[in-house]
This record gives C-alpha cells, structure tokens and sequence, in this order.
C-alpha cells in the first residue's frame, strides 16, 4: 500500500516499479509482479536493477507453475537429541543417509561465547561450529558430536554440501582478509581433512556459500555476491 501510495503521488522515484515487482511477487500476485517488472524496464530504474528484472521475472514464471501444481509436504520436527535450545541448520545427508551434519551454534561452539573478533566476551555470541550425527535406525539419531579439530575454529565454520559418496564435505569459513569463501575438507579413515579454499575461479573477494554438488561432482552451484 505504501508502494502504491508513492507510485500516485511521485510516479518519478528511481526503482519505484522495480520494488513494486518485488512487493507484488512477495504476496504472490505474480502476474502483477510481471507487469511492473515490464513498465520497470521503461522507467527510472539503476542500471544494477534493470540487470536483474528479467531474472526476477523469472523467478514469477516459476512462482505460478509451483502455485498452479502444489505439493503436499509434511513438516516435522526432527527432535532431540539433534535439536536442541541452540540452532541447528544446513543438515547435509549422505546418499544412504546413515550420515547427517550440519550447522550449530550454541552453548557447545568452539570458543564459546566471543566477540566480532572472535575473543571471548560475556556479551558476545556463539560461532558456527559443523556437528554430526549418524542414524541409528527408523527415524532415530545418535547423539550429535563435533565433527573435528581440523575443521572447527574459533570463526564460523558451516557446513554446505557432502558429496553423494559422503567423503568430501563443502564447508563455508569466515576468515580473516575475506567475506567468507567455500572450502572443502576429505575423509580420511574416520577423520576430515584440514580444509582447502577452492581456487579463485570460485572465491574471490566478495562472500562465497551456499554450495551444491551434483552427483556426479562435476558440477558446483554456489552463491556470490560478486559479478562475473
């Protein structure tokens, strides 16, 4: 409504049609979305917007196929004893699914509770740690354990990705001189490697995660928010 209220009174605001897309998409009224995307093109727009409408356009185009062919899922709560009053998140599972790791911060992350500089402080808060868990049968998970020395720090260390023979694990590390770029440790015996940065046709100066593998390990989509 606010959007719309400034779209009558100053129709001239750079980015107005622009955001007006992005409201519209988010309530999903696609078609509308679309529609000011399209005029967005026309009007005062950034030229970093304009580089990105048609990708959000299509992000529309697929927002009405899913909404048109919905799925039901069912949502459950995995429990204790891998859920816990910290957080838990990004669980990567082996293809058998005997294994699964994940992100966790809270009251068991290395270092404790430290500051932006990863020094201890009272007031501080938790760092990401990679934990794992394996399955013990039915839906059942063992007690979750810290995944190693070699990969948890005293900086955010999240896990990203596993590859489907379950021996290489893609992790994110936010280290000194960089915004955070993607490792990858390997399973050694029972014990994962130190991490190795991939090279820089993946990371660059920019923040680097979100990583996924295919099944073949030829392929790896990630996030950046540098431009290539």
């Amino acid at each position: 409504e606010l959007l719309e209220k400034v779209l009558a009174e100053k129709p001239k605001v750079e980015d107005l049609y622009f955001y007006l897309g992005r409201a519209y998409s988010a309530n999903y009224r696609f078609d509308d979305a679309i529609r000011y995307y399209q005029d967005a093109k026309n009007k005062k727009t950034s030229k970093e917007k304009l580089e990105s409408i048609d990708r959000f356009i299509g992000y529309c185009e697929n927002g009405k196929r899913l909404v048109e062919n919905p799925i039901d899922v069912k949502i459950e709560n995995i429990g204790r004893p891998v859920n816990t009053k910290g957080k838990e998140y990004v669980p990567v599972v082996s293809a058998d699914e005997s294994l699964m790791i994940f992100t966790y911060r809270g009251v068991k992350s290395t270092g404790g509770l430290q500051n932006a500089y990863a020094e201890p402080d009272p007031k501080g808060q938790y760092y990401e740690d990679v934990f794992q868990a394996v399955k013990l049968g039915g839906e059942s998970w063992s007690e979750p354990e810290r995944i190693g020395e070699n990969i948890n720090t005293h900086g955010h260390d999240a896990s990203l990705a596993l590859s489907a023979n379950g021996e290489k694990l893609f992790i994110y590390k936010d280290t000194e001189g960089s915004s955070g770029d993607i490792y990858v440790s390997e399973l050694e015996g029972y014990t994962w490697s130190l991490p190795v940065k991939l090279d820089s046709n993946i990371n660059t100066n920019a923040w680097e995660g979100n990583v996924s593998l295919s099944a073949d390990e030829n392929t790896l989509y990630f996030s950046s928010i540098t431009t290539y």
